[in-house]
């Protein structure tokens, strides 16, 4: 009787977990809600198949693919790393994994789920018409979950041993057996456990997302140590307030071409601080007088007001040192934590490195582009007396108080900064600055001008009997030269905008409107506008070609300098203008970034050039539209 009961208990709960598990269906579930909650990095595909095929039938596949940066990027560190634990993961498949086997087995959406960056353990969840296009059964082990789910595992590797399992049409592999029992689970008990439940991941995810969607975990990723590696900006102290990042990619595509690249990205916030914000209309009437060049307009603060015009005016052309400034790296494989070290010295110093047993790194003081007489920022090694800096200091405050006196009452809003840069026997940059003022009519000529000639007298003369005058007139443009060096600053009042350049023919150009073409916003305010202009190629390749010959000469007249240094700083050059190359149809990227409490939003909008004759994709913020690349449009 006793084994009868047994029995009946177990046939009844078998029973129970049978219809527990038909009970759950699969066609209309979100995929992230059978990632474990774990989860550090998520990503959604709208369509794989179709995201694939656009990328292998692109030109941007076909020139990245036979292009210099993908040939060096196979030979670093960090490729070899990937293309082992690629090959580790076939090795537990017992098979290769195409693009062309992923898009033949995969209908429509599909989600990865990263859940450790140092040994890439992940969940890859898709809808799959047939499994036998991807992963053979014979290269597997048949297994059942707790509550009888048919799950296969492979061969265990060095890293991976990877499971999956099909169930009602739904495809779960897994790097891990224990990650994919965890998917499991979440599928008998409704996403219990899963990424849909967590806070963060549901305060974040919030709006019409489009064909690429990345949810990133950024208070651990950004804390972890990889991260710390490989994050070439080092501006950690920035992103340690961004608890949960987001990034939504939007293709734009007309006639089976891609013309907009739109990327949108949300930062959650640790912190609510108040930023300082401009309305949209603002910036477009300052954005239409900016001519065609790189350029960023941002608010502006009485506080600002003296570092835009000694970035206008003393920002150096051609800096040469004795040593190396910049950033230097190496490549250890012998040692995990040795492979990337940045040497930083104070936090005042500019592409501060430090020394080494080997190596002496040249330092250039943050404040080299104001101090021209300072020792220490020319290299000299000489410590400035408690005087010399008292005076300096001084200086500077005297010459930022008549700047304040001349701008404050005209309440400046905005201003754009940009230049243009020209490649003959130096490379030199004319600079510009137009300024959006809410109160023109008290705007103090007298105090502006006095305070631009004293920056001036400061920094480029010896004699203050020696200055000149200024010349000209407030329609036409006012101008102070210094012929002797070249170097000089004018200005004119064009209604509420204060045009300035550091060169009187660039000027000249300022002054003449730019066609009314309003840049295309996202945001009703914006903390920050950048533009970046990718058209001029030749001269980045000339730029670069100049900076690399420097650097083989420079590395070919130091002892200790290793073929593999000099050949990574020879590189360096041919890298960026073989990713020029690799993106050429991409003509303008535009950055807007709107900073509210708690929240930090960017729109990175890719345009691509156009062959002439075909109408463009997109409209003004104005009147918005989702393109449905699936309909053509």
């Amino acid at each position: 009787m006793r084994i009868v009961l047994f029995c009946l208990v177990c046939l009844s709960t078998l029973a129970t977990s049978a219809d527990r598990v038909r009970s759950v269906g699969t066609d209309n579930m979100n995929l992230e809600g059978l990632l474990p909650a774990d989860c550090l990095i998520y990503v959604r595909f709208k369509d794989l198949p179709k995201q694939i095929t656009q990328w292998q039938t692109s030109k941007l596949a076909e020139r990245y693919y036979r292009s210099s940066n993908r040939k060096l990027w196979l030979e670093r560190r960090l490729g070899l790393k990937l293309a082992e634990r690629l090959a580790d993961l076939e090795s537990s498949l017992s098979g290769s994994v195409t693009l062309d086997a992923i898009k033949a087995a995969i209908d429509g959406e599909a989600v990865l789920g990263v859940y450790d960056i140092g040994d890439t353990q992940f969940i890859f969840i898709a809808r799959a018409n047939s499994v036998a296009k991807l992963l053979s059964i014979s290269n597997f082990d048949k297994k059942r979950s707790e509550l009888g789910r048919t799950y296969y595992c492979g061969t265990p590797s060095i890293k991976f041993q990877v499971c999956w399992a099909h169930i009602d049409g739904l495809l779960i592999v897994a790097s891990r057996e224990r990650l994919l029992l965890d998917a499991l689970a979440n599928l008998d008990n409704e996403g219990k456990d899963s990424l849909m439940k967590r806070s963060d991941y549901a305060e974040a995810m919030v709006g019409n997302f489009h064909d690429i969607t990345v949810w990133v975990d950024f208070a651990k990723v950004g804390s972890g140590k990889h991260f710390h590696r490989y994050w070439l900006y080092r501006n950690f102290e920035e992103l340690s307030q961004i608890r949960t990042a987001v990034i939504d990619l939007e293709f734009r595509v007309l006639a089976d071409q891609i013309t907009d690249i739109v990327e949108r990205r949300t930062y959650l916030l640790k912190s609510s601080e108040p930023v300082l914000t401009f309305e949209a209309a603002q910036l477009r009437k300052v954005a239409v007088r900016v001519p065609y060049v790189s350029h960023r307009i941002n608010p502006v603060t009485p506080e600002s007001y003296l570092g835009l015009f000694e970035w206008l005016l003393f920002r150096p052309e051609v800096k040469e040192t004795k040593g190396r400034t910049g950033f230097y790296y190496y490549e250890d494989t012998s040692s995990e934590e040795d492979f990337y070290r940045l040497a930083y010295a104070r936090k005042d110093e500019y592409y501060s490195l430090g020394e080494t047993d080997d190596w002496h790194y040249a330092a250039l003081g943050e404040d080299y582009r104001v101090n021209i007489d300072d020792p220490v920022s020319a290299g000299g090694g000489v410590a400035l007396s408690e005087e010399l800096r008292k005076k300096l200091a001084e200086r500077r405050r005297a010459v930022e108080v008549m700047m304040r006196e001349a701008l404050e009452p005209a309440k400046p809003i905005l201003a754009a900064q940009f230049g243009n840069s020209s490649l003959g026997t130096f490379i030199s940059t004319d600079y510009g600055l137009i300024m959006l003022l809410r109160e023109p009519k008290v705007f103090s000529e007298e105090r502006f001008e006095a305070a631009l000639r004293q920056m001036l007298q400061y920094r480029l003369l010896a004699s203050k009997n020696a200055a000149p005058q200024w010349s000209g007139d407030s329609v036409s443009g006012r101008h102070l030269i210094f012929p002797l060096i070249d170097r000089g600053v004018s200005y004119v009042l064009d209604g509420d905008l204060l045009i300035v350049s550091n060169n009187k023919e660039y000027f000249e150009k300022l002054k003449v409107p730019v066609a009314a073409v309003y840049p295309r916003l996202h945001f009703d305010r914006l903390s920050s506008y950048r533009v970046v202009r990718l058209s001029d190629r030749q001269a980045a390749a000339k730029v670069f070609e100049v900076l690399d010959k420097a650097a083989v000469v420079a590395t070919s007249s130091n002892d200790v300098t290793t073929d593999e240094e000099s050949s990574l700083e020879e590189s360096f050059g041919k890298e960026v203008v073989g990713l020029l190359d690799v993106v050429a149809e991409v003509a303008e990227v535009t950055f807007e970034e709107s900073r509210q409490l708690g929240r930090w939003e960017e729109v990175v909008s890719y345009r691509f050039s156009f062959p002439k004759g075909k109408p463009r994709v997109g409209r003004p913020a104005s009147s918005p539209r989702r393109v449905d690349s699936s309909k053509g449009n």
